[in-house]
């Protein structure tokens, strides 16, 4: 969300959304155990995201909990992608299609590349090894 809108997020927020309603009854929001990327898209899309304040950076999941998100800053719709034609479909990327790569924002930090290119080969072994796969429409 911050790479693609270009403004920072209170990421422990949408974390600890996502685990309330996820489908593991081991994650609860404060815990270090992940969640899935379906409830951290349900969260996005039904309740928005909220905005990174200084003044978070000390709280716990209980404060986290009082923050009020902003429909605005939330994704439209996600897709859950089945199969790599299904990603291109979605993309309508005819670089994409020509490369037989999918483009994806890169989160590792700035000194990487913004946008880097996901073979469709690696992208299809992600999907066959269960690998949670979700094309978001943002607001």
């Amino acid at each position: 969300m911050s790479l693609l809108n270009g403004e920072l997020y209170a990421a422990r927020w949408l974390w600890d959304r996502a685990k309330e309603q996820d489908e593991w009854d081991e994650t609860n929001p404060g815990d270090d155990n992940g969640t899935s990327v379906r409830a951290a898209g349900e969260v996005l899309a039904a309740a928005g995201h909220v905005d990174w304040e200084q003044d978070y950076a000390d709280d716990d999941h209980t404060t986290r909990a009082d923050y009020e998100p902003k429909t605005g800053d939330g994704i439209n719709a996600y897709r859950w992608a089945q199969s790599v034609d299904e990603v291109h479909g979605v993309l309508q990327n005819p670089r994409a299609d020509e490369l037989g790569a999918v483009p994806i924002l890169n989160s590792w930090g700035p000194e990487y590349p913004y946008r880097v290119w996901l073979p469709d080969d690696a992208l299809d072994r992600l999907i066959r090894e269960e690998g949670e796969i979700a094309v978001p429409t943002d607001r």
